[in-house]
């Protein structure tokens, strides 16, 4: 399929040395033209965590009708009052009572909680609060039905749960845009709704590999390596609720590549492709080579360069043609913390604004905890694993503070893995102890 006039990505294809924030926006940009997903319908019980795509309003008043707050003995508004204060006990009334109920003078009734109030009662008096006249009373207290009990004077509304005294008929239940709990499962089976409208998560194939890496199964051979990036960034996918993901190694073979992407995009129809490595100025650049390839031949638009900041300079981003879906291209470097600083500076903050995924995707300040100085690198940005602290000040005040965990390399996957955020050091900017910086929380 080539591409047309109107679906031309030059513009979005000819940054360089983009601040990370910069890159974030251009991400969002490319998917939000080509990654649309409509919203579809998925039972309740099902809808657990994910983004509601719609308002939904109240169609009943919650409760529906007025009803008992306890097990005890329903009276009219003229016996709860009343000076004398010894009734004759009439028939129970269950929760889920349907029949009717005679007003008689001195009469009351065991009612218990969630039961309907009969018109013309008013109100409950607990079972635990009531006195059995000369009658004896079963083992949760109750006078059978015909004997004698004695009950302290009450205001009428009182332990009745009115109609709409939760919800009102029109109320707002649940916002678009909402992360849907277990809370708001349950308000809104309360008004019967038994499936509900959400926003549709991506399906994502990932790549890694190269020459270089084998399978985890086989005994590690001299200049290999295990793949790390697979189940890192599964797993970060994962953590930001997008769970629908295969991920397939590939080869430094370009051509082979190109096949597979084909192939992969007929048969899975992924809404998104992200790749890890081979995309840097090397010969053996598999991803930049294949994807280079295919835009020659009018089946893709893409971009590679580097971006400001460390690790992770090295970014490419591609728009595939392959079939009648156009599918965007995210190729992430290869370190393994390069794949963790991009995804969580950039990828998740673009996911989560074209895909509604509903995490938390902005960055936090915090106070900088070093016995050092700490300076930022020379025109990049630079994000350094930490963990955080929550204190207190003497005067009780609340303080988040960031310490620096192991070096900047981009292979030191290890100190990430004991680290809960990411700290940004602004470039050239020298930082001291309780400076403030600015930190973005890994995918949990």
């Amino acid at each position: 399929m080539m591409l047309s006039a109107e679906d031309n990505f030059s513009e979005l294809f000819s940054a360089h040395d983009e601040s990370p924030q910069q890159y974030a926006q251009r991400l969002t940009a490319i998917l939000q033209r080509v990654a649309f997903l409509a919203p579809h319908r998925v039972p309740l019980a099902d809808a657990l965590g994910q983004v509601l795509a719609e308002p939904i309003d109240a169609a009943l008043d919650s409760p529906s009708f007025d009803n008992s707050q306890m097990d005890g003995y329903v009276l009219t508004a003229a016996d709860a009052l009343s000076d004398a204060r010894e009734f004759t006990v009439g028939h129970d009334i269950p929760a889920g009572f349907q029949g009717s109920v005679d007003v008689c003078d001195r009469v009351v009734h065991p009612i218990m909680t969630g039961a309907p109030i009969p018109q013309g009662f008013s109100a409950v008096v607990p079972v635990e609060r009531s006195q059995a006249v000369d009658s004896e009373v079963d083992a949760q207290g109750f006078v059978a039905e015909g004997g004698r009990v004695r009950l302290p004077d009450v205001e009428p509304g009182t332990f009745v749960r009115t109609v709409g005294e939760d919800i009102r008929r029109g109320t707002r239940l649940v916002d678009a845009g909402t992360v849907l709990g277990a809370v708001h499962l349950g308000v809104l089976a309360g008004q019967g709704i038994g499936e509900v409208l959400v926003h549709r998560r991506p399906r994502v194939l990932v790549y890694t590999g190269g020459e270089e890496v084998q399978a985890d199964s086989d005994s590690l051979q001299a200049g290999k390596i295990y793949d790390a990036n697979a189940p890192l960034l599964t797993g970060l996918l994962a953590a930001d609720k997008i769970t629908e993901v295969t991920a397939r190694r590939i080869t430094d073979d370009a051509e082979e590549f190109q096949g597979i992407l084909a192939t992969d995009s007929a048969t899975y129809s992924p809404d998104l492709v992200v790749t890890c490595g081979g995309i840097s100025a090397g010969r053996y650049e598999v991803v930049r080579n294949a994807l280079n390839a295919l835009a020659k031949k009018g089946e893709a638009d893409c971009w590679f360069g580097h971006i400001s900041q460390q690790p992770g300079g090295p970014q490419g981003v591609s728009v595939l043609s392959l079939t009648e879906q156009r599918i965007p291209v995210i190729s992430l470097p290869g370190n393994p913390v390069s794949t963790l600083v991009t995804y969580t500076r950039a990828v998740r903050v673009a996911l989560n604004a074209v895909y509604f995924l509903g995490v938390t995707d902005q960055p936090v300040t915090a106070q900088l905890s070093t016995t050092d100085t700490v300076k930022g690198l020379d025109a990049k940005t630079q994000f350094r694993r930490g963990t955080t602290t929550m204190g207190f000040l003497p005067d009780g005040a609340a303080v988040l503070t960031a310490e620096i965990k192991g070096g900047a390399g981009s292979h030191l996957l290890h100190a990430a893995s004991e680290s809960n955020c990411l700290i940004e050091l602004e470039p050239g900017r020298e930082y001291k102890n309780k400076d403030a910086v600015r930190i973005w929380y890994l995918p949990d």
